[in-house]
């Protein structure tokens, strides 16, 4: 997906310039900050972001691959994010999520791969890549 930056204007430079800087004023705390502390739990820090990238899982959990076995390592990196002093105010997984051609029972194996992310409370942002297929993904979810 091409991303397009459009070139900035003397204006828009001193406005972008100015909403930062009284964005410096504000109060050390985060917006929002407090929404995303759970009740009694593991506190949020809401300056740290988890991120995965490429994981590859297939349909089959048991699936190897050159050795590797991708839904094993993306419940290792789940525990990894969830077993931090602190959780992060969101994760991230960037890019090809399914394992090959992007089938239904890919992206069912990932969501149930993240579930423990989602029940502790974690926004889950996902993007695509090329190993994935946009309606399949859209049907599992």
């Amino acid at each position: 997906m091409p991303i397009h930056l459009p070139p900035l204007s003397r204006r828009r430079f001193l406005a972008s310039s100015a909403a930062a800087a009284a964005g410096l004023l504000l109060p050390g705390r985060s917006w929002g900050a407090d929404a995303l502390a759970p009740a009694g739990g593991t506190p949020v820090d809401p300056d740290r972001l988890a991120l995965l990238s490429d994981i590859h899982v297939a349909a089959d959990p048991a699936a190897v691959n050159r050795g590797v076995n991708m839904a094993d390592h993306l419940a290792a990196a789940v525990r990894a994010v969830l077993d931090g002093p602190a959780r992060p105010a969101g994760l991230l997984v960037n890019g090809d999520l399914a394992y090959n051609a992007g089938l239904p029972g890919d992206y069912a194996t990932v969501l149930a791969g993240l579930a423990p992310v989602r029940a502790a409370g974690v926004p889950v942002h996902l993007t695509l890549g090329n190993h994935d297929d946009r309606a399949n993904f859209f049907r599992a979810l």
